[in-house]
């Protein structure tokens, strides 16, 4: 298996894939009947959109320890994919970045409950990004597989309560298929992009 890959010693389905660039991660990423290089298992099409939240980055300050940016989209989307970047700071320091990502989906044409995706420290980001370039050791990737999503929230604070630190992460560009309808929930073309640059698909909402 590639040192290069990320997460190498987990490979929770046992394809030989690890999870860090497993595109399906819960089928077998090697089947590849017609032959195309794309795994047969992520055959939906994917019409790749691009958007971006309102704001390059989402700080903290003394007095506002805990900050979030929601992004809406006129339209509901599919398997978005986006990157936070710099969570790099250590408990030594007194002060951490606490990540935490959130979306809602559009039920029967109504905005649902709001749904928990996934959080992120840097102790735990070092594990998932181990191997990875100091350029990018610090940057979250974060796949979303699941379709019908109307707004992505990102909140920031800081891991330590009584910190007056500014906290600071930048926001990337986010990437989607805007072809929300479709017969299967399974994984995109475009999850295979973003798992060839690291990202680690937490969470599957079937």
């Amino acid at each position: 298996m590639s040192p290069s890959c990320y997460c190498a010693f987990l490979d929770s389905d046992w394809d030989g894939v690890c999870d860090g660039r497993d595109i399906c991660p819960d089928e077998d990423d090697t089947i590849d009947e017609d032959d195309n290089g794309i795994p047969d298992c992520s055959e939906e099409p994917c019409t790749e959109a691009e958007d971006e939240f309102d704001s390059g980055f989402l700080r903290t300050w003394p007095n506002t320890p805990v900050n979030d940016i929601t992004k809406e989209f006129a339209n509901p989307i599919r398997n978005p994919a986006f990157k936070l970047e710099n969570l790099g700071q250590s408990h030594s320091k007194g002060w951490q970045e606490l990540v935490s990502v959130f979306y809602t989906k559009s039920v029967s044409g109504a905005a649902g409950e709001e749904q928990f995706f996934a959080s992120m420290t840097y102790e735990e980001l070092k594990i998932i990004n181990d191997g990875m370039s100091s350029r990018d050791k610090n940057d979250w990737n974060v796949f979303i597989e699941a379709r019908d999503i109307i707004s992505i929230r990102v909140q920031l604070e800081n891991g330590y309560p009584d910190s007056t630190k500014r906290l600071r992460i930048n926001l990337g560009d986010i990437l989607y298929c805007s072809n929300n309808n479709g017969e299967s929930d399974g994984s995109s073309v475009l999850l295979e992009t973003k798992s060839r640059e690291g990202a680690l698909p937490v969470h599957k909402d079937l």
